[in-house]
């Protein structure tokens, strides 16, 4: 049976938090950071009810020491009235576990700190009054999120021999891969802008995407799998409709890839078409040279793209210094943001900055009529996702 919330550090005047009265799986640990004694035990006992083990304390200055002392899935915190108090607990947090997930909890939304807060990695920044349900389902999504990327950098970083049989299986994926085409549309004049170009591959043992990139990082084949989508992107070019850009998905080590820029490579020889995706950016900190790097990328005719704005890490100081053309935002932005005003101010800042540094914003994760017609009232107009159409062979119409 699970435990009921855990206070570490008892707030001011606050008694000990409630427990069920009914047994409960647990879903895991949650810590809450919230100087109001009412507000910390209210949170508490949502999140338990759910089946979260729930630690407390109403001191930021406590955080580095407990999140030392034992491993959460999350971390739920009050952004306080400038934002200070949670912005503080978000570096630390993101200092001590870069995959640790931040939900900021504000009864006075600020466009500034909210900005901030995307900046500095918070998964979400939701607005006061949030249900217990709405911020369960958040934490439950934050932790789940948490839980397979620290499971995916165990596997990658684990100095075990690789599994039995997993080079041949790689080798066999990218024998029998293919690339499906997701469109990206222009809403205002309902018009194709471009195709993302995602990875598939028939091999039956090994058909999705991440399983390809896993075994590829556990053999240290990522440069040879870089080179196997460049190559089969550039393959399908020829039958993409006139006009349309390719969007191509690369990890900051392929920004040192000779084919790249070598004029006789399939790639470059369309670079003019392509935009080069930027995926991973916690690893453009190891990348020598980097704007030398993306100036080249420039000069041979490629536009540069951001991916997962609002996803993790520091994306708009990695806007500043890569100056893309193109910004996604993350579809953790986008779902539901037809019903969060919150988020659509949010979105709408970051559209409207983005627009003064001369850089377009693509949405990405679009599935319903009602966000699409939030981003476009929030100025996004290039959307991508299953509303318009999923990804496929060749070169899909989308629906409008």
């Amino acid at each position: 049976m699970a435990r009921g919330p855990h206070r570490i550090d008892e707030p001011a005047g606050g008694g000990p938090a409630a427990r069920p009265a009914r047994p409960r799986t647990t879903a895991g640990a949650v810590l809450v950071v919230d100087p109001d004694p009412a507000a910390l035990q209210a949170c508490a006992r949502d999140l338990s009810l759910a089946g979260f083990e729930v630690a407390c304390t109403a001191s930021g200055e406590a955080v580095p020491r407990l999140l030392g002392a034992r491993r959460f899935a999350a971390v739920v915190a009050d952004a306080g009235g400038d934002g200070a108090d949670g912005l503080a607990v978000l570096r630390s947090a993101r200092a001590r576990d870069p995959d640790l997930p931040v939900i900021l909890v504000t009864g006075a939304a600020q466009i500034s700190t909210a900005v901030r807060a995307v900046e500095l990695g918070a998964y979400r920044y939701l607005v006061r009054p949030v249900g217990g349900q709405a911020l369960a389902a958040a934490v439950a999504e934050a932790a789940g999120a948490c839980e397979e990327a620290r499971a995916v950098a165990e596997r990658a970083d684990c100095p075990r021999p690789p599994p039995p049989g997993l080079a041949e299986r790689l080798s066999r994926a990218l024998g029998n891969r293919w690339i499906a085409h997701q469109p990206i549309v222009r809403w205002s004049d309902r018009s194709v802008y471009g195709y993302e170009g995602l990875l598939r591959s028939a091999e039956p043992l090994m058909v999705r995407p991440d399983e390809m990139l896993l075994a590829a990082r556990v053999l240290g084949r990522l440069p040879e799998l870089g080179r196997v989508v460049r190559e089969t992107v550039a393959a399908t070019a020829e039958e993409a409709p006139p006009g349309t850009l390719l969007f191509v998905n690369i990890h900051p080590w392929d920004l040192h890839a000779e084919d790249l820029t070598d004029p006789r490579a399939p790639l470059a020889r369309i670079a003019s078409r392509v935009v080069l995706e930027i995926t991973e950016r916690s690893s453009l900190a190891d990348v020598l040279g980097l704007r030398d790097r993306v100036a080249s990328l420039r000069r041979a005719g490629y536009r540069i793209a951001v991916d997962d704005l609002g996803a993790g890490y520091a994306g708009l100081a990695w806007i500043a210094e890569l100056e893309p053309d193109l910004v996604k935002l993350d579809r953790s932005l986008v779902r539901g943001i037809h019903l969060d005003p919150a988020r659509t101010r949010l979105v709408r800042a970051m559209v409207g900055l983005c627009r003064e540094l001369g850089i377009q914003t693509v949405a990405e994760g679009v599935e319903e009529a009602g966000e699409r017609d939030a981003l476009a009232g929030a100025g996004c107009d290039l959307l991508q996702g299953w509303l318009f159409g999923r990804p496929r062979r060749g070169f899909p119409t989308p629906r409008f």
